[in-house]
């Protein structure tokens, strides 16, 4: 896979995960979790469509897998933090089509589901780590607080005002949507600055 279409690949998937949800902390480990346990449920079902040599019907059954897990994680999070649920809403969807299109666009199966699994958890893992620091920077830029998921309720720790930083009426654009698109773009060309952004894929 050339490097081109991995950076649509995870710039596409980061702003579809970023995008949709609050800029907070704790928001952002609701979905990176739902995100990355969504790929490797996902990977066996590939994995099973390629064995079974019925590859037309990989779009459809993915789908109906990718939103069975949506309404199973979306009610146990309602359990445990109903808040959450409530604010996040309908988002958790646009992540899970993002996880279609990570498999879709990489279509190959390693020879056991195990290195499949790892395969493609090492490529969800890689942009959950782009999205958790857009997401910390959101946070404190935007808001000035750092969040965390709390039984029945969120943490929100309250960080005392910096200079420039946080609670200035500039640093709150990165609470908005338009603020999250800068930010996402700065902090992915940092990393590819850095050679981190497909480190360990040359070969993929």
């Amino acid at each position: 896979m050339t490097d081109y279409k991995k950076f649509l690949i995870y710039i596409g998937t980061t702003l579809a995960i970023v995008l949709p949800f609050p800029g907070r902390i704790a928001y952002g480990i609701f979905a990176l979790l739902h995100f990355n346990v969504s790929v490797v449920l996902l990977t066996p079902m590939f994995y099973a469509i390629n064995l079974l040599n019925v590859k037309f019907l990989r779009l459809g059954i993915c789908s109906l897998e990718l939103v069975a897990l949506t309404i199973l994680y979306k009610q146990l999070l309602v359990i445990f933090c109903p808040v959450a649920a409530l604010t996040i809403g309908f988002s958790f969807y646009l992540p899970a089509v993002s996880a279609v299109v990570i498999t879709i666009f990489n279509l190959r199966i390693k020879n056991s589901i195990k290195e499949s699994c790892l395969d493609k958890l090492k490529k969800s893992l890689s942009i959950s780590a782009f999205c958790f620091i857009i997401f910390v920077l959101r946070d404190i830029l935007g808001f000035g607080t750092i969040t965390l998921p709390n039984w029945q309720s969120l943490l929100v720790i309250k960080i005392p005002e910096i200079p420039f930083l946080a609670g200035n009426s500039f640093m709150s654009f990165f609470a908005t949507i338009p603020g999250c698109m800068v930010l996402t773009v700065l902090v992915f060309f940092a990393g590819l600055k850095l050679n981190v952004v497909f480190a360990g894929e040359k070969n993929a």
